[in-house]
């Protein structure tokens, strides 16, 4: 059932469709002519809400930049910008990053993994909760008691209590000591 966004009255006759294809109504209460997206996040925009929101995802879910969102929906016949994709991203990134992140949960994780950064191996400390959700990070030469301890206790800062347990590989009595 579709209401008017003026008068809330559910009184509303078809009214024919707009340039856009979508339906137009007409209040016959208050004669106010609206669609379906008038007064949503969507209203005005010039592409429709369901190439928004898979270019969306594909941002954010999918971690791809704003220029590979963009190179992928021109390759599905869309013509957007990557200058249209990040307004997209900073309209909507309120909205998303509230559905989208979850509670911190009482078992972490402590993931060291080696990477190569301008030639130099580099050491990746990354703690993580059992929801995914990525707690802190650390980029260093060496691994270290102390840069254990430093990513721990800023895992702690940010979710504000110590976890019942923190799982790893070969660092688990660092990770005893540190807590």
């Amino acid at each position: 059932m579709v209401f008017c966004p003026r008068c809330h009255s559910n009184l509303v006759k078809r009214n024919g469709l707009d340039r856009k294809g979508y339906q137009r109504y007409m209040c016959t209460s208050c004669g106010k002519q609206f669609t379906s997206k008038t007064d949503t996040y969507f209203s005005k925009m010039r592409f429709p809400n369901t190439i928004i929101t898979f270019g969306l995802i594909l941002h954010y879910r999918y971690k791809k930049t704003y220029r590979d969102v963009s190179k992928y929906l021109k390759s599905c016949g869309i013509d957007v910008s990557h200058v249209t994709v990040h307004n997209w991203a900073r309209k909507f990134s309120y909205f998303i990053n509230s559905y989208t992140l979850r509670p911190h949960s009482d078992t972490w994780y402590i993931n060291e993994s080696i990477t190569v950064v301008n030639g130099e191996k580099k050491h990746l400390l990354t703690i993580y909760d059992s929801n995914g959700n990525i707690l802190s990070t650390r980029l260093s030469k060496k691994k270290t008691n102390k840069q254990i301890e430093e990513v721990i206790k800023k895992a702690v800062k940010l979710v504000g209590f110590t976890p019942k347990a923190i799982m790893g590989t070969q660092i688990e009595p660092l990770i005893a000591r540190s807590i």
